[in-house]
């Protein structure tokens, strides 16, 4: 049902008005002057307004100025003496949607009244359709955006998996031959010191002053000390080329390009790939602790996930600000292969623990996040069929759980 005000200064005409359209299911409001139709627009939801032009003080235009500034969605009909046309022209120009010239016949109200509301029905259609309109085509725009702006770090990505590649490969050759001359110049050393305990054998046959100037030379060479120090030394040195071998291996892992085709992807392997790329970073701050259970492959692709291995590594390590610890799970859960990263960090904010997926959103300070990362985290695991959750308490640590479907063997 619409609800109709009617402003008139003769109570005859309203109440004439009144009984007409309410037998056509219109709600009627009256009044005689401008005062009380401004309260009645105040204090009720009126869809039409039937406005006459004369009124003791303030005029029916007054009237029609006023509601367009508050009301502005009102239909307006002014009612005009056969003399008051120039007035009435001036009305539509103000606003007002029709007018009628008194006196009128009561089929000629309705028409107009129903011919106003259809208008104001069409337009407010209109409107609502054009606001969707723009709605959509902002939300589009917002998914355009967003694609490209997530092109341009895959693409990043690439440029730095190529870059990590070249570094591998030229770090590997030197290494080679390192970690062989390393192996070989221990067992030089071995042989070397078994030489020096057989020259300690024939000391005996020596003059007591030739033995006195070999400990002299000794001495003053620090043979005792080199020979002790020689095998913790090329022990060190050892560990160093594996150590570096295993760097070159998780940036190979990260480098190389993932077909279109999923793979079978061993998740420890990739989260230990992860751990060796981004651990200069975390080292610092972080103690880590390791439960990776036997797993089943699953179907995807490699630098993709260890790409979301190291967003969440990076992440909790962040969010320690002096020691803290970083635990990593695996595990079967059913069907599923499943992976926690769980820290004991400051913890996320429960109103922007519904945001933390959203493109864009960070909880950095400016330049030093793009939002970027956990809702690339987050289409990588829907892409492989899996789920990214999170769960976090301010003040104690955030934990982020992976599932995945296992490969059905």
């Amino acid at each position: 049902m619409k609800n109709i005000l009617i402003v008139d200064d003769e109570e005859m005409i309203l109440e004439m008005q009144k009984r007409y359209l309410e037998d056509y299911d219109y709600e009627c409001f009256l009044a005689c002057n401008y005062d009380g139709a401004l309260k009645l627009l105040e204090n009720h939801s009126i869809d039409l307004a039937l406005l006459d032009i004369n009124m003791p003080g303030q005029s029916g235009v007054d009237l029609l100025k006023q509601i367009k500034i508050k009301f502005p969605d009102i239909v307006i009909i002014m009612a005009t003496a056969i003399d008051d046309f120039n007035i009435a022209e001036q009305c539509l120009e103000l606003g007002a949607d029709d007018y009628i010239v008194k006196p009128f016949s009561q089929g000629r109200v309705l028409v107009s009244v129903r011919n106003a509301l259809e208008k104001q029905h069409l337009f407010v259609v209109n409107r609502d359709y054009q606001d969707e309109l723009e709605l959509q085509l902002s939300k589009q725009a917002e998914k355009l955006r967003t694609s490209q702006t997530m092109l341009i770090q895959q693409e990043k990505l690439a440029a730095i998996g190529q870059l990590a590649a070249g570094v591998a490969h030229e770090i590997n050759n030197p290494l080679g031959y390192i970690s062989a001359n390393l192996s070989a110049a221990k067992k030089y050393t071995e042989k070397l010191e078994k030489y020096f305990l057989s020259l300690d054998e024939i000391h005996g046959i020596l003059s007591d002053d030739q033995i006195q100037q070999i400990k002299v030379i000794k001495k003053q060479l620090k043979i005792d000390m080199i020979i002790e120090d020689l095998p913790e030394l090329f022990a060190d040195s050892i560990e160093g080329t594996e150590r570096i071998k295993s760097i070159v291996q998780g940036l190979k892992c990260f480098s190389r390009t993932d077909s279109e085709i999923s793979a079978p992807v061993d998740l420890n392997e990739c989260i230990e790939n992860a751990i060796t790329i981004v651990w200069n970073e975390i080292k610092y701050n972080t103690k880590l602790e390791r439960e990776l259970e036997n797993l089943p492959s699953v179907s995807g692709f490699h630098q993709q996930l260890a790409q979301v291995f190291m967003n969440l590594l990076v992440n909790a390590s962040h969010a320690i600000e002096k020691e803290g610890l970083i635990k990593l799970k695996s595990f079967t859960n059913g069907e599923n292969v499943v992976v926690t990263f769980t820290d004991n960090g400051c913890g996320i904010q429960k109103e922007d623990l519904e945001k933390i997926f959203d493109p864009f959103f960070t909880t950095k300070e400016p330049g030093k996040g793009t939002g970027l990362g956990m809702s690339i985290a987050s289409e990588i695991i829907q892409k492989h069929g899996g789920t990214l959750s999170v769960k976090s308490i301010v003040g104690q640590g955030t934990e982020f759980t992976i599932s995945l479907p296992a490969m059905v063997i």
